[in-house]
């Protein structure tokens, strides 16, 4: 491609990337003509200053020119994009595009033949994000694009993150595509070069993986190569989406930044993914505790992972995302046990006729403290076994001040109170 079609090319993009403004900008040209402000016009002076400035504003263009047509040579960043065509982005420090490398065959795809040696980078990514949704490549149910940008320099990688991040938003934007666009910082360590090499993707794509697993030791490397930007995305979404509703006053610390939401509807959606599970139990949902839903993967299956407690039984379901099916299931019993090794259900074992209910401990706890049940929060009730002897463990808050009884579950005498400043 030759520098005539090169500059086509662009035209044609930045063409194409502009809005219709002519209707707004005219009117506001109307609007300065009905205005009773006249600015008078002065007297020209014929100035040397002013030869120098025309002389100085051309000398500008033609080094930008100059700069445009010729990159330094030397790379200084490295930007790899990943949707399933993956494509690495070397620029040099003035953002001029050096080279632009398919890491797989849908990126020769999109490259096609175009030649963006001393392109800008922003023309570039758009042009790439451009050729990707044209291909059909990004869609609004594949719409997550994964940015990976390696600088020695921190400052300039994160101000390229954003950057890039922010071009690809808007590209999308304008194709009325929501997209979710995730960054990380690349190093270019060998343990991700190597796993690079051996699946055969791109390093960002590598390095990407490798924090998913971290999050879950549970997780094989193996059975996420395969997956989509998109689906992997998912699984980060949920990871981070958990650790916020697990730990909602910690401070997070992710190694991907994730900027809009991925597409889910080709799912068939939490709520009817609970429904399954507990169809299956023969439970109400008013009897399960607050479930706990993500999506996870089981062999390279994108699944729903619900978890919810019943009866002091801890549930783990794993719904196919795709079909409805139920994969996989498992229960663990998060009670005490009676003398025969048997758990104890708390709602129907005969053994429980000898202790008083938990409505009746919990009632003991209130008129013992002075409350009532409707002006306390985080009320949460136990029942402990201490060398043999069983206790209801009730602990809540009213206003600054944090509560905790123990009390016989037999007898229904409190063994021990407490009451202090919580924290």
């Amino acid at each position: 491609m030759n520098d005539e079609k090169i500059l086509d090319k662009i035209n044609e993009e930045i063409v194409r990337l502009t809005p219709d403004n002519y209707d707004a900008i005219a009117e506001k040209c109307r609007n300065r003509a009905d205005s009773t402000n006249v600015v008078p016009f002065r007297k020209k002076k014929n100035n040397v200053r002013r030869y120098l400035a025309v002389a100085a504003a051309f000398a500008v263009v033609v080094c930008a020119v100059f700069a445009f047509y010729s990159p330094s040579g030397k790379i200084e960043s490295v930007i790899e994009l990943d949707v399933n065509p993956s494509v690495e982005i070397s620029a040099d420090r003035n953002d001029k595009i050096v080279e632009v490398t398919p890491l797989n065959q849908d990126g020769v795809v999109i490259i096609d033949d175009m030649d963006f040696k001393g392109v800008d980078l922003d023309i570039t990514v758009n042009a790439l994000i451009g050729s990707m949704l044209k291909n059909g490549y990004i869609t609004e149910t594949q719409n997550a694009v994964l940015v990976s940008v390696s600088n020695k320099n921190e400052t300039k990688q994160q101000q390229l993150l954003k950057r890039v991040s922010d071009d690809i938003n808007d590209a999308l934007s304008i194709s009325k595509v929501q997209g979710a666009v995730l960054t990380q910082s690349l190093a270019h360590e060998e343990k991700t070069d190597a796993l690079a090499q051996q699946y055969g993707i791109s390093e960002g794509k590598a390095l990407f993986i490798e924090y998913i697993c971290s999050e879950n030791p549970n997780r094989s490397y193996e059975s996420l190569v395969g997956l989509s930007i998109s689906e992997l995305a998912l699984l980060v979404e949920s990871d981070q989406h958990k650790f916020h509703q697990t730990h909602p006053d910690e401070a997070d610390n992710f190694k991907v930044s994730v900027s809009g939401e991925v597409n889910k509807a080709t799912y068939i959606g939490e709520e009817a993914a609970l429904k399954i599970a507990l169809e299956d139990l023969k439970a109400a949902k008013e009897d399960i505790s607050t479930p706990i839903i993500g999506f996870e993967q089981d062999n390279g299956i994108l699944v729903y992972d619900i978890e919810f407690t019943v009866n002091e039984f801890e549930y783990e379901y794993e719904i196919n995302a795709l079909t409805g099916v139920i994969e996989d299931k498992e229960a663990d019993f998060d009670g005490y046990y009676d003398a025969n090794g048997e758990p104890m259900d708390y709602t129907t074992n005969a053994d429980m006729a000898e202790y008083i209910s938990k409505e009746e401990a919990k009632h003991t706890a209130l008129t013992h403290a002075g409350l009532t049940a409707e002006v306390i929060s985080e009320y949460d009730i136990e029942l402990d076994n201490e060398n043999g002897s069983i206790y209801y463990e009730i602990e809540f808050i009213k206003d600054e001040f944090s509560y905790e009884y123990k009390i016989d579950a037999v007898s229904g005498k409190i063994v021990q109170s407490e009451k202090e400043l919580d924290d």
